[in-house]
């Protein structure tokens, strides 16, 4: 593994532990206390390294230590957060105490300033429709086998018709419970953060409902989750953000 010298100088090489835990297809690698995780720049990094970057100081994600752009490719050295993923065996074996905690987990980003904000990380639902659409341009789906639409540019037509209104907060963009930390009664930080920014907060709600049912193999969770979440919940912008989801 080539490693840039700027990052060299924080990190001790004989302590290296390669990480398979998560979706990305990113390389990531851990030194002691330490996270490296390198892309292509082409890659989904650059993005985080920006989103990291805004997030600093607002709500807990890993701190930046270092990070460079190389010969095509992106490295982002972090210092690890405290506590464990939400999807560990330990916090899986108390599901009401989970659950609870990501709900906390999004009123913590809900109560950040987003007054801030720059504009390439404000993410309405009309842009992320559009992003989708260049998206599907490019590189298309794999597979589809959806039988309300018949395909995903169909899909994404319908969502294009209807009059969403937007609430916006600080949104992880990926709230699942891989990226959200725990220990004891706490929500300790956030991982993982390529698609965070400010977006309508219902965005999360359905991707942590869809999370909550996959590790627990279960809905009858999903209640207690929206109930903790101290709003009235919006069953139609679920549906939306759920059917969006179905676009990756």
């Amino acid at each position: 593994m080539n490693i840039p010298e700027k990052i060299l100088k924080y990190i001790d090489i004989s302590s290296l532990e390669s990480e398979t835990i998560g979706r990305s297809d990113a390389s990531v690698e851990r030194f002691g206390e330490m996270y490296l995780k390198s892309d292509s720049i082409s890659s989904s990094l650059p993005r985080e390294h920006r989103a990291l970057r805004y997030m600093q100081g607002k709500v807990s994600v890993p701190e930046i230590v270092e990070y460079v752009e190389e010969e095509g490719r992106a490295y982002l050295l972090t210092r690890r957060i405290p506590g464990t993923m939400a999807c560990r065996k330990e916090n899986l074996a108390t599901p009401e105490r989970t659950v609870k905690l990501l709900a906390e987990g999004l009123k913590i980003l809900w109560n950040a300033d987003i007054s801030d904000c720059p504009e390439e990380l404000i993410f309405t639902f009309s842009r992320v429709l559009e992003l989708a659409e260049k998206r599907l341009s490019e590189a298309g789906l794999e597979e589809w086998e959806d039988s309300e639409f018949e395909s995903p540019e169909a899909l994404l037509r319908y969502l294009k018709t209807v009059d969403f209104k937007d609430d916006l907060v600080l949104a992880h963009g990926d709230y699942c419970l891989p990226n959200v930390f725990l220990e004891g009664d706490k929500v300790t930080g956030f991982l993982d953060m390529a698609d965070a920014g400010v977006c309508d907060r219902y965005m999360d709600i359905a991707q942590c409902l869809w999370s909550i049912e996959y590790n627990f193999r279960t809905d009858k969770y999903n209640s207690l989750f929206l109930e903790n979440l101290g709003i009235e919940p919006d069953y139609e912008k679920i549906r939306l953000w759920s059917l969006y989801g179905m676009l990756f």
